[in-house]
């Protein structure tokens, strides 16, 4: 029923404007000929007007006029009757008809009458002209009538009342809410078409929205279609809401209000702000996290039904070398999208969602500096945007490449929590790469408040110069890259370190560290490991490690390298030493020495000079079957010798003798022990 009553009510404008065209030349043409039939033979002189006296040429010119009067009158009334019903109805204060075809009138008023609609035109004067059959009316130009109202300073009828053209400055009115402004207009009654030259601004404030507006150089209205299309340095805008193009169509709803679809071509920027959001409010902010701003080639919003002035969906497009961007500003802080391609969905005029399918680039950076604090690229995306209507999430699927001040990363999905702070790379496995280590990992996660990045589901990874310095003194080497696995990992900037958990592998070279957990601190240059510690270590050839020695290799090796297992394990820079504790147990190709605690003291260069076990002290060496239980063992590295003392040192051989003393010196390269002093 409303798309019938309006497509009606555009029937019934058009056909009156074009009545009233035909019926404004008709009733001019009409003054003619009544001025023929009618006037006196020598009315045309009493209505000439006087020569200024004492002026010749004044008189000669007057007289010509005269001449050329045929019929005039001080008023003039006429109405158009069919059925007894009123069609048409013309006015003149004044009016005269002259040899050559003219009908001229002055204070000029027309009346049409279609059904319950009348149309109105108004003037100071008016003239009709037979030959060209145009009628031209100037001064306080007013026509009105239905859903349409122009003022003008002139307006020209032609073809045979079809075409109208008014010059400016204009004003005009379209429906209820539409008015704009124009120095020109052109009006083809028959195709509904109005072509407005600029510098034209239409400008409508609907029930419930904001004010919204579009202003160009040029602009045509295209009545029946309902779409305004503009160009030249166009501008739109709604509220504080505001864009830039070189082209613009506006397409209207079936009321013939409300807007349905907007696009705008050619050089676009523009700012969305949300309704709530006033501009002075986003003037004095200069843009809040309400603020969106775009750029591109081209942008298609549509609206809501009938009705509703809310944007629904938008899409937003680049061309050539120019990227559809969105960029939403929350303080100091930008956040932004750029693509080939952008589709923005909305609800009660806030931006809800965003999605690429082509390829796409986000960063974020502080406003007015270039380099981005964080940025990523992949094949596609998809973002959300949170109740103050800034982009607050978004997910990158694809390809992905992150670039933070800590890392960089790869992977295959890529999700960021910005109001959190919050980066989450997915990937078979996903990578990082930074100063102070690279990681491979199925998921890493990375939160900027707290300076924590983590990696889990099986994570294996580098740690540099300067993270490797917290494992030197395991028979590591700080100055190169320590390779590990292990089922998760933690590491932190402040204090900056690492944390590692479960099954956890650490080597370089045939240097290997086993344990259930891995703690570093690189500032401290301090190390813990707990649970199933082992460590191997080539105590006699403690030089430069080779990196990318695997594990499988160290371990290979264990039989030349000095094994010791224990429950706990700590190392302190600062104090030169490295501490096991817990059921402890150093091998060492044949010979076993275990003890409750074992400290080993480093030397300038963090490599182990010697140790020192004690309680419950036991040396074995199954090549000669002797043991040698003891309170303390001193094992000199360099000297490659074993001290042992105890109240008593106690040697049993594989017969079951035994000797007893309160030192022993047991030499590592012969495999010799022997007794110093008598058992007390």
């Amino acid at each position: 029923m409303t798309r019938s009553a309006n497509q009606g009510s555009h029937k019934r404008l058009r056909r009156g404007l074009l009545a009233l065209m035909a019926v404004g030349v008709a009733g001019l043409a009409g003054l003619y000929l009544l001025g023929r039939q009618e006037a006196p033979a020598d009315e045309s002189e009493a209505a000439a007007p006087a020569p200024a006296p004492g002026s010749a040429d004044a008189a000669s010119e007057a007289a010509q006029r005269a001449e050329n009067v045929i019929a005039s009158s001080d008023a003039f009334d006429f109405t158009q009757s069919l059925e007894g019903q009123p069609v048409f109805s013309v006015h003149g204060d004044r009016f005269r008809s002259t040899r050559d075809g003219r009908v001229e009138l002055e204070g000029v008023r027309f009346q049409i009458y279609r059904g319950a609609t009348s149309y109105a035109v108004a003037s100071d004067t008016a003239a009709y002209d037979s030959n060209s059959q145009e009628a031209v009316l100037k001064g306080n130009v007013k026509l009105s009538g239905g859903e349409l109202a122009i003022d003008s300073g002139e307006l020209q009828l032609s073809r045979g009342g079809k075409f109208l053209t008014a010059q400016g400055p204009i004003a005009m009115r379209h429906g209820k809410y539409w008015q704009g402004e124009a120095s020109a207009l052109e009006f083809d009654v028959a195709l509904d078409l109005m072509t407005l030259r600029g510098p034209v601004v239409m400008a409508g404030e609907l029930p419930g929205a904001e004010p919204m507006s579009v202003k160009a150089g040029k602009m045509v209205l295209d009545r029946s279609g309902r779409v305004l299309r503009a160009r030249g340095e166009v501008q739109a805008s709604r509220g504080a809401s505001h864009f830039e193009a070189d082209e613009a169509e506006l397409f209207l709803a079936e009321d013939g209000e409300t807007p349905a679809v907007l696009i705008l071509d050619g050089s676009l920027t523009g700012t969305y702000v949300a309704t709530e959001t006033s501009a002075a409010d986003a003037a004095d902010t200069a843009g809040t996290s309400e603020r969106v701003d775009f750029r591109g080639a081209k942008l298609t919003m549509q609206f809501g039904a009938a009705g509703v002035n809310e944007p629904r969906e938008m899409s937003l497009e680049g061309r050539g070398k120019i990227l559809a961007l969105v960029e939403s500003v929350d303080g100091e802080i930008i956040h932004g999208l750029a693509s080939r391609a952008l589709w923005l969905k909305f609800e009660g005029g806030r931006p809800q969602s965003a999605q690429s399918t082509e390829p796409v680039y986000f960063a974020e950076y502080h406003r007015g500096v270039d380099e981005a604090l964080r940025s990523g690229r992949a094949d596609r995306a998809d973002a959300e945007f949170g109740p103050s209507g800034g982009i607050a999430r978004v997910v990158l699927i694809g390809g992905v490449t992150l670039t933070d001040p800590r890392f960089r990363g790869w992977g295959e999905q890529a999700l960021f929590d910005l109001a959190g702070e919050r980066s989450e790379l997915l990937g078979e496995p996903a990578r990082t790469e930074s100063t102070g280590g690279d990681l491979a990992a199925p998921h890493i996660v990375y939160t900027r408040k707290t300076g924590i990045l983590t990696a889990d589901r099986g994570v294996r990874g580098v740690l540099k110069r300067g993270s490797g310095s917290a494992v030197a003194g395991v028979g590591f080497r700080g100055d190169q890259p320590v390779e590990f696995q292990a089922d998760e990992a933690i590491f932190t900037d402040a204090p900056r370190g690492f944390y590692l958990k479960g099954k956890v592998r650490a080597w370089q070279g045939k240097s290997l560290l086993l344990a259930n957990q891995l703690h570093g601190e690189e500032t401290e240059e301090r190390l813990s490991a707990a649970g199933s510690v082992r460590t191997l270590v080539d105590l006699q050839k403690q030089a430069p490690a080779t990196s990318g020695t695997s594990a499988a290799a160290s371990a290979g090796d264990a039989a030349t390298m000095t094994e010791v297992i224990a429950d706990l394990l700590t190392y302190r820079k600062s104090e030169a030493t490295v501490t096991y504790s817990g059921g402890v147990r150093l091998s060492q190709g044949t010979r076993t020495l275990t003890c409750d605690e074992l400290v080993a003291t480093l030397d300038d260069a963090q490599q182990m000079k010697s140790m020192v076990g004690t309680g419950k002290v036991a040396l074995r060496d199954t090549a000669t079957s002797r043991s040698i239980q003891a309170a303390t063992a001193t094992y000199d590295v360099r000297a490659e010798s074993i001290e042992l003392l105890g109240s008593p040192v106690t040697i049993k051989d594989e017969s079951g003798a035994s000797l007893a003393g309160k030192r022993a010196i047991y030499d590592l390269k012969s495999g010799s022990a022997r007794l110093v002093g008598a058992a007390p």
